[in-house]
């Protein structure tokens, strides 16, 4: 991996007289004066949205989808926001994506914030959420959910190119794919900053723009006039409220170009409307109860099926399971997915009512205990020195203060994280009036049949397979890949120098703070074995990495209780999340990829109806599942998403079919 993550540079902003000044493209973020009264001109009025959202009342689809070229300091967000919460029926969803090349600092956006006093709830919100400034993209979500935005930081025409399914006119105006209902063009002025205004990114704009899409923007640049025109858009130059200067506003006619080089969608399956949101869950582990949640929280009924006399009795019955991060210093799919879903994963925990009943959250010590591991964390440097809310490096003394016992070695302080007893998680996540868990259900087929998917005589239009190392028992699933992997913990008493130990200890394998008087060991990684079972081997692996973590410290050997489940994971170990693939139509429609994998085929992948995966997480589930088990519930939702392309493709059942076409290997 050579290509390594470029941090996000924040805005560098002179304030004067109390309005932030860009030095970089030496104007001011807004107005002196009356900067609220002209966003509601420039942007609320001039896209009629007011009288948009009150017709949602009647609308079959309550949802609204808003694009935001310039975030900038947030202000065209919190008065959207406001006035979608005074006008818009309390059941619809806003959906407001914007992008950011140069975010404000937590700093400058409190500052900037506090002027406007008649938001200050709204802007509380935003600040305890706003994200740790990494590229790519950031989901949040406001106002019990009826405020979603997607926070796209990096170059505009890069993150919004990212939301097109393929890029080509032809085929995804056919899929119907556009999201968009109005645009927020707001950016520096054009002659300092020519790429927020170019043709190429209004290409990509008008392709991701619904019929009648409307658009608005201060600007009254001849190139930006142009610009527009050229893209397919209808230009009204009218007055602004005060009189003194002009605006622009308008609406999209048609889309009349691709949007650069077209991308085969392999990874997009065409949307059918359920008659009744009802789904059925295979599985009551961390992936089927996060699933069962989030579609619940939509308005969905959810029956979710479990082999076991309770929940969580898999590989997600561990009573300490640890949540960290995959620190890397460099991009691939793995580690950009990683590095998303374990930012969203901080924020879902925080937000849980009672966390702490069942979860200590105080951070864990990443010991730098081999050669390779020293070396991994030195690739970080630069990387933390710019995000030292990641992870901080650590002396040996500094550890051992945080440890509360002597460690011989240093590493990575990770801040809010720490362990989850996931038994406990799930069981909360699956206590809602609308979740019907019926355990001892042994799933061992399914159907289609008649719009439905039949489950032990059950039938909903929506069936998730969340049943872990389990999901490829189907005949539908019977191709996936997946490994399966033992994992085994183990307990033993604490004694008196370890009862000392405040944080988690992570190197090869773990130890945790006692918890009721035992330290909690693990976890075995086991590729090879000849049963699912807790076993004295896998103990003992446990207790000899003991002297790896703390050698110092004089552990009780007697082991009191084991415990293990089998993991899934796929060969790449990213999870699979989405649609299941028709397996035999997929390979036959996608086959001239043999030839040249880069070749466009203009279809979209073939899905099964209804049918949808959500597995493959191994060691990493408490960080990869809730971002999973988000997005899959959006999209069995028909909302428009907040994974880009490329993610998605990462996550897809899909990859596996491709790679057999392209490498020949089943």
């Amino acid at each position: 991996m050579s290509n390594p993550f470029i941090p996000i540079e924040t805005a560098k902003i002179d304030w004067q007289e109390n309005t932030p000044y860009s030095l970089v493209y030496k104007d001011f973020y807004f107005p002196r004066a009356n900067a609220l009264s002209e966003v509601r001109d420039v942007f609320i009025e001039a896209n009629d949205l007011i009288h948009r959202w009150l017709k949602l009342q009647s609308a079959s689809h309550k949802q609204f989808c808003i694009g935001e070229t310039g975030f900038g300091t947030a202000l065209n967000f919190l008065t959207t926001w406001h006035s979608w919460l005074q006008y818009a029926p309390e059941e619809a969803v806003l959906y407001y994506y914007s992008c950011e090349k140069h975010p404000l600092s937590i700093i400058d956006l409190k500052k900037c914030l506090a002027q406007w006093p008649e938001f200050e709830s709204l802007s509380a919100e935003l600040i305890s959420q706003y994200p740790l400034l990494t590229p790519g993209f950031h989901y949040l979500s406001f106002s019990e959910g009826r405020v979603k935005l997607i926070l796209m930081l990096g170059e505009a025409d890069s993150c919004f190119r990212q939301l097109l399914v393929s890029g080509d006119l032809k085929l995804d105006t056919q899929l119907k794919c556009a999201r968009f209902d109005a645009w927020y063009f707001d950016g520096f002025d054009p002659e300092k900053n020519e790429s927020m205004w170019s043709v190429d990114l209004f290409k990509v704009i008008a392709l991701l723009s619904r019929p009648a899409c409307t658009f608005a923007t201060w600007s009254t640049e001849s190139r930006v006039k142009d610009n527009l025109l050229n893209c397919g858009f209808i230009i009204n130059k009218q007055k602004k409220q005060d009189a003194k200067s002009d605006m622009l506003s308008g609406e999209l006619l048609a889309a009349r170009y691709s949007g650069g080089r077209r991308s085969t969608p392999w990874q997009f399956s065409t949307k059918k409307e359920v008659a009744i949101r009802k789904a059925i869950i295979i599985g009551a582990g961390l992936a089927g109860a996060m699933t069962a949640n989030a579609l619940v929280r939509r308005g969905w009924k959810v029956t979710v099926l479990e082999r076991a006399a309770h929940p969580a009795q898999g590989a997600s019955g561990n009573s300490q399971a640890i949540l960290y991060p995959q620190l890397s210093a460099f991009k691939s799919p793995l580690t950009d997915f990683m590095l998303m879903a374990y930012l969203y994963a901080l924020r879902f925990y925080k937000q849980l009512p009672a966390i702490e009943k069942f979860a200590d959250l105080k951070g864990i010590i990443q010991l730098a205990y081999s050669d390779k591991e020293r070396k991994l964390q030195s690739s970080l440097k630069k990387w933390l020195e710019r995000y030292p809310e990641m992870a901080v490096p650590i002396d040996a003394k500094e550890a051992s203060q945080k440890a509360g016992i002597v460690l011989e070695q240093g590493g990575l302080f990770i801040p809010e994280t720490g362990w989850i007893d996931l038994p406990e998680l799930c069981r909360f996540l699956l206590e809602h009036s609308e979740i019907n868990v019926q355990t001892e259900t042994c799933v061992s087929q399914i159907y289609y049949e008649n719009g439905c998917w039949l489950v032990n005589g059950q039938r909903a239009e929506v069936l998730v397979i969340a049943n872990g190392a389990e999901a490829s028992q189907f005949e539908q699933t019977s191709w996936l890949p997946l490994k399966r992997i033992k994992g085994q913990m183990t307990w033993i008493d604490e004694s008196l120098e370890s009862r000392t130990l405040t944080r988690p200890l992570c190197g090869d394998g773990h130890v945790l703070p006692a918890r009721d008087g035992l330290h909690a060991l693990g976890a075995t990684f086991e590729l090879s074995f000849t049963h699912d079972q807790a076993d004295e081997q896998g103990s003992e692996l446990n207790l000899d990495r003991l002297s790896t973590l703390a050698a110092n410290v004089n552990w009780q050997k007697e082991v009191r209780a084991q415990w293990a489940g089998v993991r899934a994971a796929a060969p790449d170990y990213l999870p699979v999340a989405g649609p299941v693939p028709d397996a035999h139509a997929f390979l036959q429609r996608f086959a001239g990829l043999a030839d040249d994998s880069k070749r466009w085929i203009a279809a979209s992948g073939a899905y099964l109806h209804g049918l949808y995966l959500c597995s493959g997480f191994g060691s990493r589930g408490l960080t990869s599942v809730p971002v999973c088990a988000e997005w899959l519930a959006g999209l069995i939702n028909n909302e428009p998403g907040f994974l880009n392309r490329e993610t998605i493709r990462s996550l897809s059942a899909g990859r596996f079919l491709i790679k057999r076409i392209v490498f020949g290997k089943k």
